[in-house]
Order: C-alpha cells, then sequence, then structure tokens
C-alpha cells in the first residue's frame, strides 16, 4: 500500500484496513489458472474465443487477457493442461502464399539474410502517398492525463512492465506502447483495410505523453516499435503468494425498463461484494438496492489485503455529485431513493480505482461537467 493511500485514511472510519490473512493461500499461478478458466468458461458458453475488441467490457477483459497469455511463452507452458479448446494455439492455416509473407513480421523466418529476395534494382512504379500523418497537439489530453500517471504508477510499482513487441497484432486500442523513451497510448484504432500493397492496415489515433497525438497507421507504428519500442503488459507474478482475497468491486447497468432510469446515459452501480457478484445479483430484481430490475455485470475487480467496503466507500465520495438523485417506486409501493447509483462514463470509473489504488487519487476530484477526474485545486 502506498503513502499516499495511508495518509487518505489517517482514521479507520476512511481506511483501507488490511484484513486478517486467510488459512488458504492463493499463489499468482493461481490466480493465471482463474482467469484462463474464466475465458474457457467464456468458450463453453458461447462457442467462440472472446474478443480484444469488442465494446463489452467483461469479454474484451477475457479477450485482452487471453491474448496476453499467448504472448508468453512461460504462460502458454504453465497452462497448457488446462487448455481443452486449443486456445492457447492462435495459428490459423493460411489462405495463400501472400499471407504467409505478411504474417511473417513476427518471428522473421522468411528474412532474407542472403540478398536471393533482394529486388532493390527492379525497375518499379513508385506510388506517392495520399495522405501524412500529422503530429499535434492533444486538445483534450486532460482525458488522457489520468491514464498516463498510474500507467507510471504502476511501471514503478511493478504491476506493470515492458516487454518485447512481437507484431502488429498486439496494436488495439486501450494498449501502451514505449516508443524511443516515451510512453504512447493507442486511444482508436479504425476498421482493417487493405492498402496499395495488398496489405492489411489501420489508422490509428495515438497520443503521446508530451501532450501531442498523431494518426499514423498501424504498420508504421509496428515498424518503429521494431526498431525501437516495447509494449506494456500486466506483471502477474508482480502479486505476493501470501497475498489474500478480501472481496470485489464491482460496476453494473441497470436493464430497468423504468423511463426514469432507461433513459439516462453512462448509469451505473458500484458496490462491494465479499463473494462472487453473480450470487451477489441473483435476486436483482426484487431489491431496491438494484432499481427492481435485472443487471449485467460491466466489470469486476478482485481485491486483497483490504477492507472492500472502505474502497467502496471512497469510490463513492469520488463520485458523490454525480450520483443518481431520483425517487422510484418499489414494488411493495413504497418509495425509495439507491444510493449507489451513479451517472459516470465506464472508463473513468475504472480509472478511478486505479488511482485509489495507486494513491494518486488524492490530487483529483470528479468534475460532473466535463465527465472526467480533474486536478484537484490546492490554493
Amino acid at each position: 500500500m502506498s503513502d499516499k493511500l495511508k495518509s487518505i485514511f489517517e482514521d479507520d472510519d476512511l481506511g483501507l484496513l488490511m484484513t486478517p490473512q486467510r488459512a488458504k493461500q492463493q499463489t499468482s499461478s493461481d490466480r493465471l489458472e482463474a482467469s484462463f478458466l474464466a475465458i474457457v468458461d467464456f468458450y463453453n458458453e458461447h462457442g467462440r474465443e472472446p474478443s480484444p475488441a469488442t465494446t463489452d467490457i467483461s469479454e474484451r477483459k477475457l479477450g485482452v487477457g487471453l491474448r496476453g497469455i499467448r504472448f508468453d511463452d512461460k504462460k502458454v507452458e504453465l497452462l497448457k493442461h488446462l487448455d481443452s479448446h486449443g486456445l492457447l494455439n492462435s495459428d490459423v492455416a493460411p489462405e495463400n502464399i501472400e499471407s504467409i509473407f505478411e504474417e511473417d513480421n513476427d518471428l522473421g523466418i522468411l528474412d532474407d539474410p542472403t540478398g536471393i529476395l533482394d529486388v532493390t534494382n527492379v525497375p518499379k512504379k513508385i506510388v506517392a502517398a495520399e495522405y501524412k500523418a500529422q503530429q499535434r497537439k492533444c486538445e483534450n489530453f486532460s482525458d488522457f492525463e489520468p491514464l498516463f500517471q498510474h500507467t507510471h504508477q504502476a511501471l514503478r510499482e511493478g504491476s506493470l512492465e515492458t516487454i518485447e513487441f512481437k507484431g502488429e497484432q498486439s496494436i488495439e486500442a486501450g494498449e501502451f506502447f514505449i516508443l524511443k523513451g516515451m510512453t504512447v497510448y493507442v486511444a482508436n484504432k479504425s476498421d482493417i483495410f487493405v492498402n496499395k500493397n495488398n496489405k492489411k492496415d489501420a489508422r490509428l489515433r495515438l497520443i503521446y505523453e508530451n501532450g501531442t497525438e498523431s494518426d499514423v497507421l498501424m504498420r508504421t507504428l509496428a515498424r518503429e516499435l521494431y526498431r525501437n519500442g516495447r509494449r506494456l503488459a500486466e506483471q502477474t507474478d508482480s502479486i505476493l503468494d501470501e497475498d489474500s482475497e478480501s472481496g470485489y468491486i464491482y460496476v453494473l447497468r441497470s436493464k430497468s425498463d423504468n423511463p426514469k432510469v432507461a433513459n439516462l446515459t453512462n448509469l451505473y452501480k458500484v458496490g462491494f461484494s465479499t463473494g462472487k457478484v453473480e450470487q451477489r445479483v441473483i435476486n436483482a430484481v426484487n431489491d431496491p438496492t438494484y432499481l427492481m430490475a435485472d443487471v449485467e455485470i460491466v466489470a469486476s475487480y478482485k481485491t486483497f489485503n483490504m477492507n472492500t467496503q472502505k474502497f467502496e466507500s471512497l469510490l463513492h465520495r469520488v463520485f458523490t455529485d454525480a450520483r443518481l438523485g431520483v425517487e422510484l417506486v418499489a414494488k411493495d409501493g413504497s418509495k425509495y431513493t439507491p444510493a449507489e447509483w451513479f451517472i459516470v462514463p465506464i472508463d473513468v470509473i475504472d480509472v478511478a480505482i486505479r488511482m485509489i489504488i495507486s494513491g494518486d487519487i488524492t490530487q483529483y476530484h470528479y468534475d460532473v461537467r466535463t465527465k472526467s477526474l480533474e486536478l484537484a485545486d490546492r490554493k
């Protein structure tokens, strides 16, 4: 726990209190296996692997996790005994000879050290580029600044590490890279298209930590990363084996058809549970806490070595100005006002959770007008 986080809670009412050690200790290998089994469960239910590019946050989390596992040979080796569907093997048969060369960027098996494929002296038609990417000031950099701060904090604490860049398939929206010593965030990735050289490509929106942005092509970024870049990835083994599970922080979306609720954008419930979230919300339709309606689990975060209810209370304090302020009627006719529902974008909730863990939340407050975490006024 960081010194900044400790400074938030000088008394027990607001602190993240350490919980007693439990008899059964879960190792980093156990957590890795649990993460992969969640991916296997998704495959069993849907008949396909989770997508890392979907807008469904729960599925995207699983898809990004699977992609990260595939990039790590050690993790693949540890999980082979659980891979009943061949999820760890992402290889597919090539459609044609051109696709073999196109997908060889990762391993360089078809590199040509002999020069036999060198066509330098062969006349060819040069096509001028129709568009050149521009680097310019990022006008809404304040939206991304907390992400960079969290990333740097995670690198210092060891929960993130830099790993070798192994291919264009790792370039997705939401990923961080180190390029020539500078942290770069992929804010957006267009649909894949085929360029004039019959290669798959995409247009990216890159945000740089120096406050600029550019709209380079995916292949251009990949070329630079191969030369002088690294990818940022979660460090699974950084979690100590003696960590003890405390519970879950969860984010829910309501499926209510009540106009007072259904017409609201970015309405989420932020809560905690000591057990599985799925079990916690099983009777949501009969509970005013869940607006007397079924809910969708948008995200859940497992907590270790802390009082999860105190963590939840701090989140509620951060977003107190965005609390849902409506009076609703329960099935028995009684009136109630929801206390744990907030009108906040899901990505801002995610950033707030990570900033609480790092301790950086002490420097920010939530601005309902801009819908973002802003630096607190220190005057």
